[in-house]
């Protein structure tokens, strides 16, 4: 029996198994809407969140739970290598949305992440009760 004899057989299973692990790949990774943060924020899965906001920003309002990190300080290279032994999922965001793509863009190809698209500014309203905000100071 030859290998042409079984490819009727064998590229139904080839397609099955790549149309899985595509499914796979794009719910384990990629852009987060701001409607989409709410869900992914209260499912019961653990999931690493860091900020690439301004340090003022950062202190003024932000995801709770979130890592800063300053990205004068850390290139998107020293990023990856602190999360290579961590294996939970990765929520990259900033204000605008920029910074943390240039971050998640890195590190997508070989870490579960995700990106909030639009950043913070842009999700404020749906994810607000996800957010630690700095008390406001009165006089």
């Amino acid at each position: 029996m030859d290998l042409l004899s079984l490819w009727p057989i064998v590229l139904p299973i080839v397609i099955i198994v790549a149309m899985h692990m595509y499914e796979m790949t794009e719910t384990e990774v990629g852009n987060i809407y701001p409607n989409d943060l709410s869900s992914l924020m209260s499912s019961s899965r653990r999931i690493q969140i860091f900020s690439f906001q301004s340090k003022g920003s950062y202190e003024t309002c932000r995801l709770k739970g979130a890592i800063h990190i300053d990205i004068m300080e850390t290139d998107p290279d020293a990023f990856y290598m602190m999360l290579k032994k961590k294996k939970y999922p990765v929520l990259c965001y900033c204000d605008d949305g920029q910074q943390s793509k240039r971050y998640f863009q890195h590190i997508q190809r070989n870490h579960k992440s995700f990106w909030l698209v639009g950043g913070l500014d842009e999700a404020y309203d749906q994810v607000t009760k996800y957010c630690v905000h700095k008390p406001v100071e009165t006089e």
